[in-house]
């Protein structure tokens, strides 16, 4: 699928969050200059006004790297539980041969997969601080998007650059004036180098007017140790590239979007009520599980977390069932 390769960020967590100053760092490598103007690479842990200027370079620049976010302990765990599913039918790996084998390979549905997904990518205090800034004005409640864990392996081609927000043209209509109503987060289970595929993006891209084309120059690349995070916005142009080792390259997206804005995954097939019940509340919520003021509730349940049972009358009378 098209847009599943384009999720390609990396992202290190080495540590948990912790009072601290989020200090940006050098910026993104790039195959021309240093663009040693540009500051969206921080290192963590960051404290509120360290979340601050995330949000703000993201504003700016449409993405961030924030380095050292997990510690190489919880990227084993990571890394230990997706291994088996790259070889499963639904990656479209197994018993593929060398010349059909595909470069890029996707596994849906990340957050299913493995508690840890959620508790560690998902649940991250820096990232969901990042989006209350970012969504957070423009919805009831944000929600998952898309989780999907991505390998590029050796070969393949560059893709072309593109947007997440794309996938819904022409009904929403091209607007650099419009609020930014996705966040992608590609978390590195691998280091991201320019040999191995790091993904290419370009800075400011989300400002630009349609139509426009991005010189190489422009172009930088999302270079990053593993345990570190690259976010950026869903009108941002950005692209997964070739790699050029012997060695796969492994990340794990995991997008968050408003929630009257349909989502790529549908998250409540994907992880079923009697799946998300062995995850946090907290994450449940994020999937979906979550009404807000006047749509999305279900009768009987409650509207705060639609996995549990709600036998008041009040709830119905709340969600307007008593209207003419």
């Amino acid at each position: 699928m098209l847009f599943r390769f384009s999720f390609q960020l990396s992202v290190s967590h080495s540590s948990p969050l912790r009072i601290g100053s989020g200090v940006p760092e050098q910026p993104w490598q790039t195959d021309c200059d240093e663009r040693s103007d540009m500051t969206f690479i921080f290192s963590n842990p960051p404290d509120e006004t360290g979340v601050d200027d995330i949000a703000a370079a993201l504003r700016t620049y449409g993405l961030v790297i924030v380095n050292d976010v997990l510690d190489s302990d919880t990227v084993a765990k990571l890394m230990g539980a997706i291994e088996p599913e790259f070889g499963s039918e639904m990656s479209g790996t197994r018993d593929a041969v060398p010349e059909t084998r595909p470069t890029v390979q996707a596994v849906p549905g990340l957050l299913g997969i493995d508690p840890v997904y959620a508790d560690t990518l998902l649940l991250n205090p820096m990232f969901l601080a990042v989006a209350d800034r970012i969504l957070g004005p423009h919805c009831h409640n944000y929600r998952v998007q898309v989780s999907t864990g991505m390998r590029i392996v050796p070969g393949g081609d560059n893709q072309f650059l593109h947007r997440e927000m794309d996938i819904y043209r022409p009904f929403l209509p091209y607007d650099t004036s419009q609020a930014e109503l996705i966040l992608f987060a590609m978390w590195a289970g691998t280091d991201f180098t320019p040999e191995n595929g790091a993904t290419m993006m370009v800075p400011g891209s989300h400002l630009w007017e349609e139509g426009r084309k991005a010189e190489d120059g422009e172009v930088v690349r999302a270079v990053m140790p593993k345990g570190s995070v690259a976010m950026w916005l869903g009108t941002t142009l950005h692209a997964g590239a070739s790699n050029r080792t012997e060695q796969p390259r492994t990340g794990f997206i995991c997008a968050l979007g408003v929630d009257w804005l349909t989502p790529e995954e549908n998250q409540l097939l994907t992880i079923p009520p009697e799946a998300a019940r062995n995850l946090p509340e907290k994450a449940q919520r994020l999937i979906g599980y979550q009404a807000a003021p006047m749509y999305g509730w279900v009768r009987g349940m409650k509207s705060d977390n639609l996995l549990e049972i709600d036998r008041s009358v009040t709830g119905y009378i709340n969600a307007g069932l008593n209207e003419a």
